[in-house]
């Protein structure tokens, strides 16, 4: 099975746009039955979001643990720098970072200068290690 990295581009470059459609990957995740990790940017984008996964929809509740307190069953663990403790069948990576010991990857990216150009060189590098490569272009 290849490995996939899916860039999803965003018309917009606001934190709550951005939360907001990594809870509703997060949750269509859980609806498959798939393990995802989240890799937040720093300690403040995973305490937002944290809080957000209690409150995104307000009749649901989206199961999930900080990797760091984790026992590895949460189908959604949020991390900042530490990986979870099992390979998770999906990355949402929102930091610089290249996650490439997952079989699936998906990359946020907000519609900011500085944003793309670290997309763009993630993205020179998950090809080269052999992802299967997709973009989405994104109306938030």
């Amino acid at each position: 099975m290849p490995k996939k990295a899916d860039f999803y581009l965003l018309n917009t470059a606001t934190p709550e746009a951005v939360n907001q459609f990594v809870c509703r990957l997060a949750e269509k995740a859980v609806r498959l039955g798939n393990h995802i990790y989240i890799a937040c940017r720093n300690q403040e984008q995973l305490q937002f979001l944290d809080d957000l996964l209690y409150e995104f929809k307000p009749d649901s509740f989206l199961p999930h643990a900080l990797v760091e307190e984790s026992d590895g069953k949460a189908p959604i663990e949020l991390g900042s720098g530490i990986h979870p403790h099992q390979p998770p069948a999906v990355v949402v990576n929102l930091s610089p970072v290249v996650y490439t010991e997952t079989s699936r990857v998906i990359e946020i990216v907000p519609n900011a200068s500085a944003e793309k150009h670290i997309a763009r060189n993630k993205f020179r590098e998950y090809k080269e290690v052999g992802f299967e490569m997709k973009t989405h272009s994104l109306e938030l």
